[in-house]
């Protein structure tokens, strides 16, 4: 499998494992799938706000806390990316979106309780694959900001 994701790690040396599944559109359906579970899940969350977009990682257990948001960027309006949005910046689907903010140059911000976390795991971009890898080799990798954004 040729994918940035992979490559990245690769070139990183990073030590992963990749999971082939039956395609899934949600964090929820990672439950179907032995060896993934919601709390370990890296939900990406491509958002727009006026002026940028910005990826959001929190746990899958998890849910987006908007106004915690809002409040710590200092914004007014943010919405979620549309599917059209998402294929142009993140060259992917919706379901699919990666944990990579630094890859597509778009901010990021990682919610704190996936600290919680020794291996977390998440999809490349595609629906059929999920990755799972050390927490502390992402921190390293990735440098994310981590705050309190979800519920």
């Amino acid at each position: 499998m040729d994918n940035v994701i992979l490559r990245f790690l690769n070139k990183n040396n990073i030590f992963y494992q990749v999971i082939d599944h039956e395609p899934i559109f949600t964090m929820e359906n990672t439950t179907e799938i032995p060896g993934l579970n919601l709390e370990q899940g890296a939900k990406s969350l491509l958002l727009r706000s006026k002026d940028m977009f910005m990826l959001i990682v929190i746990r899958g257990d998890k849910k987006l806390d908007s106004k915690k948001l809002k409040k710590l960027l200092q914004i007014k309006d943010l919405r979620f990316a549309t599917p059209e949005e998402v294929k142009i910046i993140m060259k992917c689907e919706v379901g699919c979106c990666f944990p990579f903010g630094n890859l597509i140059s778009v901010q990021m911000i990682v919610d704190k309780h996936l600290d919680e976390n020794e291996i977390i795991s998440f999809t490349p971009g595609v629906h059929t694959k999920s990755i799972k890898m050390k927490w502390s080799d992402y921190i390293k990798l990735m440098r994310p900001t981590l705050c309190d954004v979800s519920i």
